[in-house]
């Protein structure tokens, strides 16, 4: 990894066969437009309505105005990627910190901890009264200020499941934290050492010289 430019970050482009590096381009050329379509597209429809409208009050997205403010924002966005992507000469470095901050967490920390507490909720739920609807009544015999719904939920049933799914919850982070300071560690290494490793796209310094 220490080898900057030199590496290759898909696997794909090590294989012998030029035909079979000619197809792993064409899929990863077309999903990566796919990925960068619902980025563009899903991605900032959301920072926009959350931040735009919801923070500052701008208009609405759907206004004229509003698409010209969601149209710079891409350009914005992209604009802002390739900075980055271009400032760092290593691709694996700014890979493995993206992968460390946010791809492990949807990926080993999140699902654990989501069927931990779903376990717990379904479990406590098993001793409630049956709901009626109309009623608008949660028709709960305790809330989860007594102790006897924290009993009933992570006692009630696949108890060695919730612990598993709950010493998992404490591994990831833990993996994460350790990614994510590796990762910086690369990054700061790659800037410190001198020659092909510190070439950067800013310039037209080639890596080889």
């Amino acid at each position: 990894a220490f080898q900057g430019q030199l590496t290759l970050p898909l696997a794909f482009q090590g294989v012998s066969k030029h035909s079979w590096q000619t197809l792993g381009n064409v899929l990863a050329l077309i999903t990566g437009i796919i990925a960068a379509g619902l980025y563009g597209n899903i991605g900032i429809k959301v920072v926009y309505i959350n931040v735009v409208e919801g923070i500052f009050h701008g208009p609405r997205l759907m206004t004229h105005k509003g698409r010209i403010i969601w149209s710079s924002l891409v350009f914005a966005y992209w604009s802002l990627a390739f900075v980055i992507g271009s400032a760092i000469p290593q691709v694996q470095s700014i890979s493995a910190l993206i992968a460390a901050v946010a791809v492990m967490q949807f990926t080993y920390s999140f699902p654990p901890n989501l069927r931990l507490g779903y376990d717990v909720i379904t479990d406590a739920m098993a001793a409630d009264n049956r709901y009626t609807p109309g009623t608008g009544s949660a028709a709960r015999i305790d809330t989860w200020r007594k102790w006897s719904r924290w009993k009933r939920g992570l006692f009630g049933g696949r108890v060695f499941f919730k612990l598993f799914n709950f010493i998992l919850f404490l591994e990831r982070p833990a993996m994460a934290c350790l990614s994510m300071w590796g990762a910086g560690e690369s990054v700061k290494a790659t800037f410190k050492m001198s020659g092909a490793a510190t070439s950067t796209s800013f310039g037209c310094k080639s890596p080889l010289e």
